[in-house]
């Protein structure tokens, strides 16, 4: 398989194993059953649209089994968290939001020579989501396909990645989750300030778990490296990707299956957070619930942060009192 220039050059400067740095979140749209008072400042994880929608959305994080969980887990405690009884997603899909690694660009513009340089740091890194994006969009049919086998076929959208002038002439103003297989890119004034992700609307059944979610985060890193004219499928490029890739592309071969779904166990108290102990999930339910962000620390150990509060869960106790700080102490990855 032959590589792209641009991850010819990742992999030049030896940042291969940037694949797993990727920022991924979720976000998607719904409605409440009544009216709200929602306003954005009562969750890190909800934006209200209008009284009567608003979009839910997990953590901006590398770590996709947070960026999954606290997602699903906002979904469920968003109804009890504006007092309503029900939030319905508004369309079948959700949106992904991703990013590439920062170090990407200040390391390869750094090297890249005075006449690239001298169209400016932000041009340079509008090029590389502009081209990621294109070829996204071209294998975001097939990635869908390989993540979800039942799920819908789509066709490519028609989007111009080409610059982002013709990006703007034909992006439209998509709405979240509504057209699977659309891809944007995000950011404010993105000439100036430059793009911040590349989004892309699929199925919500094709992210059914973290599993799911990291295995497409690899499968748009693979997308980098991929050539246009290359026709063979998915897991075929996987592996040769693997081959090609050596140490830094270590844990590529397992691309060539993917995850089984996972079920939810039994007297799950928190969804997204259910193989945490009961305790734990209700702790964490309750934070979320009172509108506060959920950092993991380390083993049993969680901190839930709000505008003027923190709380500390460690094992089975809550809170900055004696036990809660003995079990703090005693964590090893704390």
């Amino acid at each position: 398989m032959q590589m792209t220039d641009d991850m010819q050059q990742i992999f030049a400067h030896g940042m291969g194993a940037l694949r797993t740095d990727l920022p991924v979140r979720i976000l998607r749209l719904g409605g409440w059953n009544q009216p709200t008072a929602a306003d954005s400042r009562m969750s890190p994880y909800l934006y209200p649209i209008s009284d009567a929608a608003a979009i839910i959305m997990g953590a901006q994080t590398v770590d996709t089994h947070l960026a999954w969980s606290s997602w699903r887990a906002a979904v469920d405690t968003a109804p009890d968290m504006v007092g309503v009884s029900a939030w319905t997603p508004t369309n079948a899909g959700v949106r992904v939001q991703l990013a590439l690694p920062e170090a990407i660009f200040t390391d390869l513009f750094t090297d890249s020579g005075k006449e690239v340089q001298a169209q400016g740091y932000v041009t340079y890194r509008n090029g590389w989501y502009l081209r990621w994006a294109q070829r996204l969009q071209r294998r975001l049919p097939g990635i869908a396909q390989l993540l979800r086998p039942s799920a819908p076929e789509f066709s490519p959208a028609g989007v111009d990645f080409t610059n982002l002038r013709r990006y703007q002439q034909t992006v439209g103003e998509p709405t979240i989750g509504a057209v699977p297989g659309t891809v944007t890119l995000a950011g404010v004034r993105l000439t100036e300030r430059g793009v911040l992700t590349v989004d892309l609307d699929l199925p919500a059944d094709c992210i059914p778990d973290a599993a799911h979610l990291a295995a497409l985060r690899d499968l748009c890193w693979l997308t980098l490296a991929v050539n246009d004219d290359e026709t063979a499928p998915l897991p075929e490029l996987a592996r040769g990707f693997a081959n090609v890739a050596g140490d830094q592309g270590d844990g590529w071969s397992g691309l060539s299956a993917m995850p089984q779904e996972a079920g939810q166990p039994a007297g799950t108290i928190l969804p997204g957070f259910e193989h945490e102990a009961l305790t734990q999930q209700i702790y964490l339910r309750a934070g979320l619930v009172a509108g506060m962000g959920v950092t993991p620390l380390g083993t049993e150990l969680w901190s839930l942060d709000g505008e003027q509060q923190s709380v500390i869960i460690a094992g089975q106790q809550v809170g900055l009192n004696p036990d809660a700080a003995v079990a703090l102490t005693r964590n090893r990855d704390a």
